[in-house]
């Protein structure tokens, strides 16, 4: 073992041989390179001579690379106390004052990486030369932890300075110990002035016995941890105001109440907005109330007219009734007239026209036959009408032809009226057929242009 031999050679003449001794120092070996910590060992020249495996990796250096060389190689130049070269001092004591204590330091790795660690300093005096004893542990963690935690406390104090209500700290019996800036913008008195007073003075109380059991614990303990509720407040200049107060009650580490925090919001506006509502509500209430008076009177009024509406609505509907019933009796007895006077003169008068055109008509007889038989059919044109609209695709001889075939005239009396051949008529009826798409049913044509009525 290297560093065995390094400590051997300050060990007495007398001491190498007893093998006690060196067992010892064996089951120091074994316990040293267990331990978590670093642990270096160094002679009074400040040359290392033991360090173990912890401090290796510690460091990144291998034992041989340790061993013989200074202590101030572990360490940045720029971190070196004056102490650290305190030798002489170390010297003449075999334990140097200064360095009897557990002191937070840089070190310094063989990669140069500098990081935090704590140092406890000791030394032991082996005949005739002292050795100085440093147990090395990283802080790194550590520091990082408390970093962090100074960052959530300067967090923390700047939501306590900043807060727009007011904080106010106390110690287990309500005497106030710190107060943000809040409180003095609502309460009037500075953190100076508050210091020191209870809490409870803060509070309007026309009775003063009543005053601390105001903000009494014994309220806070019996509705647990954190309470709130809302009370009355008495500024520095007397006048009062409405708060809105919620209390915490703090715990030591055992569990124990430590304090409490008291945080207030002047809740004036809150309360003035909320008189405002009620006063609102109220009105708003009674004007409902007597709106709807005003429209349960209304809505009788409207259901007697609705009433009155309703029975003129049936006298207009009976009315109607038989008007329409009036309506249609004279338009089927128009209809009546009409086709009688069509069957009379297509009977009575239009088959003689035809037959006075079949005798020898000089030129200006036969122009008065055709002027009274155009003036005929003006006179039966609004009775063919109706007819003739639902067979608008119909020529005009066709179209008379239909109109005998409904009057139920046969194919030779129709021919006979018109003057034309049986096959021409039953051409005629024919086509009539194909423009009515009967062509391929067997329905009774006279029967089809008797239901166009």
């Amino acid at each position: 073992m290297h560093d065995n031999n390094r400590v051997k050679e300050q060990v007495e003449p007398g001491q190498k041989n007893d093998p006690d001794f060196w067992e010892t120092e064996t089951t120091f070996q074994s316990i040293a390179d267990s331990t978590p910590d670093a642990i270096i060992i160094a002679n009074s020249k400040r040359k290392i001579v033991y360090c173990n495996k912890t401090a290796q990796k510690l460091f990144g250096y291998r034992k041989e690379e340790l061993t013989g060389k200074s202590t101030l190689i572990l360490m940045p130049q720029s971190t070196r106390r004056p102490e650290e070269n305190n030798r002489d001092k170390f010297l003449e004591k075999g334990i140097s004052h200064v360095m009897e204590t557990t002191s937070e330091y840089v070190g310094l790795k063989k990669d140069g990486t500098a990081f935090p660690v704590e140092i406890s300093h000791s030394s032991v005096r082996l005949k005739p030369e002292p050795f100085y004893i440093a147990i090395i542990r990283d802080i790194t963690k550590r520091k990082q932890a408390e970093e962090e935690l100074q960052k959530t406390k300067e967090y923390l104090e700047k939501i306590f300075d900043t807060s727009a209500d007011g904080i106010i700290a106390t110690d287990s019996m309500g005497y106030i110990t710190k107060t943000n800036t809040s409180v003095k913008d609502i309460t009037g008195y500075s953190g100076k002035e508050l210091m020191g007073k209870h809490a409870s003075e803060l509070v309007y109380c026309p009775h003063e016995n009543s005053r601390r059991t105001a903000t009494s614990r014994s309220i806070v303990r019996k509705h647990g941890i954190v309470y709130q509720y809302e009370s009355l407040w008495q500024r520095k200049n007397s006048s009062t105001y409405p708060v809105e107060t919620q209390i915490t009650l703090t715990m030591d580490k055992d569990g124990n109440e430590s304090g409490g925090l008291i945080v207030i919001r002047d809740i004036t506006r809150r309360k003035k907005r909320e008189e405002e509502l009620r006063e609102a509500k109220e009105g708003l209430e009674k004007h409902v109330k007597k709106r709807t008076a005003e429209l349960l009177k209304t809505n009788k009024q409207l259901e007697h007219s609705k009433n009155e509406l309703k029975t003129k609505t049936e006298s207009l509907k009976e009315l109607n009734t038989a008007l329409r019933i009036m309506l249609d009796r004279r338009s089927e007895d128009v209809e009546d007239v009409g086709e009688k006077i069509l069957v009379n003169v297509t009977e009575l008068v239009t088959p003689y026209i035809e037959k006075i055109k079949d005798t020898n008509l000089n030129s200006r007889q036969l122009s008065y036959t055709n002027i009274l038989e155009s003036n005929l059919s003006d006179i039966l044109s609004p009775f063919l009408q109706k007819l003739s609209r639902r067979l608008i695709n119909l020529t005009p001889t066709e179209i008379k032809v239909a109109n005998f075939i409904k009057q139920g005239k046969r194919t030779k009396e129709i021919a006979e009226i018109m003057g034309l051949s049986k096959r021409t008529i039953d051409f005629y009826r024919e086509n009539i057929r194909k423009k009515l798409g009967l062509n391929r049913e067997k329905t009774n044509l006279a029967s089809f242009l008797m239901s166009l009525q």
